[in-house]
């Protein structure tokens, strides 16, 4: 009814998002896994419950782990660009340094960050609502890439934890739900609120 209200080339276009976003749907159902709420979409109680297991995950002592990897990664990058005497800020440095940390945090290979990077990126785009039909399709086929990606090592890292991030997050049980992240909740955060958040 709402829809009819509205001037006729805006209606048609929300038709067809609206169709567009079913289709996306039906794509996820048949060939990857729907992704659930991300920590960012969930309500009280549930934000602040699996809030806290990001927070155990991220702890302080973890944090300056890191600090001899991110000092040598960041000598690495500018010694990539330092011959030039000039460069490209944020490709060469701004982008790298937290996506490279973020990775090795997670143990994935920094071989395999481009294109995690280009998974996540398309995320952003179908979230920023600003595609064509096409390209937001599109978008949600690279998000099934990534899933397909990531399942095998949620899988491994059930069998066998090695004390990654992504260990603790899929391995950690949140207490008043009495279980461990879902995989269709473990891939709405690798795309919300890991590699992009």
């Amino acid at each position: 009814k709402k829809i009819a209200s509205l001037d006729p080339e805006k209606a048609k276009a929300l038709l067809e998002a609206l169709a567009m976003e079913e289709k996306i749907g039906q794509l996820f159902e048949e060939k990857g896994w729907t992704p659930a709420p991300s920590l960012d979409g969930r309500d009280e109680p549930e934000h602040m419950q699996m809030r806290r297991m990001f927070d155990k995950a991220f702890r302080p002592s973890r944090i300056k782990d890191l600090d001899p990897y991110v000092e040598a990664l960041a000598g690495r990058l500018i010694d990539a660009f330092i011959g030039a005497g000039r460069c490209e800020w944020v490709t060469q440095f701004a982008v790298p340094l937290p996506l490279y940390t973020i990775g090795y945090q997670m143990g994935m290979p920094e071989e395999d960050m481009p294109k995690i990077k280009a998974w996540t990126d398309a995320w952003i785009k179908r979230m920023g609502l600003m595609q064509s039909p096409a390209d937001r399709y599109r978008s949600a086929e690279l998000e099934i890439d990534a899933q397909h990606y990531f399942q095998p090592r949620f899988d491994r890292l059930r069998r066998d934890p090695d004390g990654t991030l992504l260990s603790d997050l899929v391995n950690t049980e949140i207490p008043e739900w009495g279980r461990t992240l879902t995989d269709h909740e473990l891939h709405a955060e690798m795309m919300a609120d890991l590699f992009v958040g």
